[in-house]
């Protein structure tokens, strides 16, 4: 019998936390939104090369707040700076394309969210729902939730 190792690496799988080391230095990408980090909050980013993590210090999570997840981003780190008060900080430059909103097919959306309700409830029903809609393709979204939760769809 051979050992094998159980439990994961301990870091939950999570891609590396990015540090913001030279002016210049972009990422750009998919806003997934952020996280809480063990030092803080964290910015996540899905780029061509996958997700990368970046320390969210104070100035760049204000310029995130109007940010949507989802939404096509680029973050420019502009190196750091110095307040009226004297206190150094780092500055970025944030640039958002917003994503076009999804044409979705709204009956078959909705026969879709009927069929989970039927079956899982509304509560279950309306958070798939919420959850699809934020998806490129919702009605897509909600035939794989379908399917992972074991609605049949006829």
């Amino acid at each position: 019998m051979g050992w094998q190792e159980v439990g994961g690496s301990g870091n939950d799988n999570r891609s590396p936390i990015m540090k913001w080391n030279s002016v210049g230095q972009t990422v750009e990408g998919v806003y997934r939104g952020q996280r809480n980090g063990k030092y803080g909050p964290l910015t996540v980013v899905q780029t061509d090369s996958g997700e990368m993590v970046y320390g969210t210090k104070a100035v760049l999570g204000r310029k995130l707040a109007d940010v949507s997840v989802g939404d096509r981003i680029r973050i420019e780190y502009l190196g750091k700076r110095q307040s009226e008060q004297g206190r150094e900080y780092g500055d970025f430059r944030v640039l958002v394309d917003k994503a076009p909103a999804p044409k979705v097919n709204e009956a078959e959306f909705d026969r879709l969210v009927t069929l989970i309700r039927n079956d899982k409830g509304a509560v279950i029903a309306d958070a798939i729902a919420a959850a699809a809609k934020m998806a490129g393709d919702p009605v897509k979204s909600l035939r794989e939730a379908m399917e992972q939760i074991g609605v049949v769809s006829f």
